[in-house]
């Protein structure tokens, strides 16, 4: 393969570059339905998570409905919204993306008002004629805020200054909290507004709002991420009134907001949706591969590789069972994990332009040896004991501290603990940490492993 070839394949084998909000949703060739089999990633009843949030609002009445939709980092939550939005749009449906990355600076603690005011401006810029930004600027000027020595000279600065002018913010959302009622009615106004000129303009049956990429907002220090952690949990869990807008919205929350608040459902249009990993071995500590998910995976890394132009083949030779397979087992079905370390693999075998040569098996056990120190490294002493056992039982601890240690395995951008549900929830290792010598010199020998 040549240098573009390979160029080609590591673009394919990368984190999709972040859609622009607003941007028309296109289909994407590379999508694969991985929820076609319950057994491998669904409920009892068969449904995937796209066709679980569909009904609630399908069936709704017209009433608006709120909805949390969430899971593993990694496991193709991002994909499978797109394909919501895709769906709704051809069932005649307006879909409006709000990504508060573009509304909100990371590091900051989350209020319900800034969820509040962002839907309202996405919603109000979709439709065209709805003048939200200079109507909530006029009412900061009423509240007394001297916006235009702040450099904010009209409502199309709003935006903007929301998430770069530190002060600019604070005295904001200050005096909004002062006149809770007066934003609410404005907002709300502005909402049904868009929402009415949006049904009409584009002959659409319904509005339907998504509101992504909280959990983003937590990149920052340490000391920090907690703050904002405890602002979104706050957030969610005492104010979901101030979430329930007069439209249809779905909120991509992350994993460990819906694991540290059982209930969480009981006051919103219905239980958490959950997208699972993909099912590739099978529940039990003497865990057997699951033939139905690794085809499924392996059909994604061959779409993958076609639309660089090139063979599963040759990328991984004509024996995928002692190439590719391993690494989808290891990656226990998280997709991010697979394609990441098969970007590895790529970098590893083609270094030199001269080695024009699939992977072997020496090959990717390079790669998830690699990737089984990167765990070690993550591993805190305490963590093992959560972690054989959750090896064991496949189920979550239920008391504290061993569950706020599971929820921080579960949220490492590599984790070590994964999710699956194949009708009934269950728990599991990341399948690597199996054979690390810290987890086996103390476990039981039924949940002991290697990575293959």
């Amino acid at each position: 393969m040549n240098t573009e070839q390979i160029t080609a394949l590591i673009a394919e084998f990368s984190e999709s570059p972040r859609r622009e909000s607003g941007a028309p949703i296109q289909p994407d060739p590379r999508y694969v339905r991985l929820d076609d089999d319950p057994h491998i990633r669904g409920t009892v009843f068969g449904e995937s998570a796209v066709d679980e949030l569909m009904s609630t609002i399908r069936f709704s009445g017209g009433v608006p409905t709120a909805q949390l939709f969430t899971g593993m980092l990694g496991g193709g939550k991002t994909t499978e919204l797109h394909q919501l939005m895709l769906r709704m749009q051809r069932e005649g449906a307006v879909t409006i993306e709000v990504d508060l990355v573009t509304h909100l600076p990371n590091g900051e603690q989350l209020s319900p008002t800034e969820i509040q005011r962002s839907i309202a401006l996405d919603l109000a810029r979709a439709a065209g004629r709805v003048d939200y930004a200079g109507e909530l600027y006029e009412l900061l000027v009423s509240a007394g805020i001297d916006v235009r020595s702040m450099a904010v000279e009209d409502g199309s600065d709003l935006q903007n200054a929301f998430q770069t002018h530190t002060v600019f913010r604070k005295e904001a959302n200050a005096a909004l909290e002062r006149r809770i009622p007066a934003f609410q009615d404005l907002t709300n106004s502005a909402v049904v507004r868009a929402v009415g000129a949006l049904k009409n303009d584009r002959k659409a049956s319904t509005v339907v709002v998504l509101v992504t990429n909280l959990e983003k907002l937590t990149r920052t220090t340490p000391q920090q991420a907690l703050h904002v952690e405890a602002s979104i949990e706050r957030v969610f869990v005492n104010h979901d009134d101030a979430l329930k807008p007069p439209c249809h919205v779905i909120y991509e929350v992350p994993f460990w907001l819906v694991l540290r608040n059982g209930g969480l459902g009981t006051t919103y249009s219905r239980a958490p949706v959950i997208l699972p990993n993909i099912k590739v071995h099978q529940e039990g500590a003497a865990a057997e591969s699951w033939e139905a998910g690794i085809v499924k995976l392996t059909e994604l890394v061959r779409v993958r590789a076609d639309k660089a132009g090139a063979r599963l083949e040759q990328l991984f030779g004509e024996d995928l069972a002692l190439t590719l397979t391993p690494l989808i087992i290891a990656s226990g079905g998280n997709i991010r994990l697979l394609i990441t370390w098969i970007r590895d693999l790529i970098y590893l075998v083609h270094r030199s332009l001269s080695a024009d040569r699939p992977a072997t098996y020496p090959d990717v056990h390079r790669v998830l040896t690699r990737r089984t120190e990167d765990c070690d490294g993550m591993i805190l002493d305490p963590d093992l004991a959560v972690l054989r056992e959750v090896a064991r039982t496949n189920q979550a601890p239920t008391t504290e501290p061993q569950r706020s240690m599971l929820v921080r395995l579960l949220s490492l951008p590599q984790p070590l603990v994964l999710y699956y549900r194949n009708g009934e929830g269950w728990f599991d290792v990341l399948p690597i940490v199996r054979s690390l010598p810290r987890f086996t010199s103390g476990a039981r020998p039924d949940s002991v492993g290697d990575i293959g």
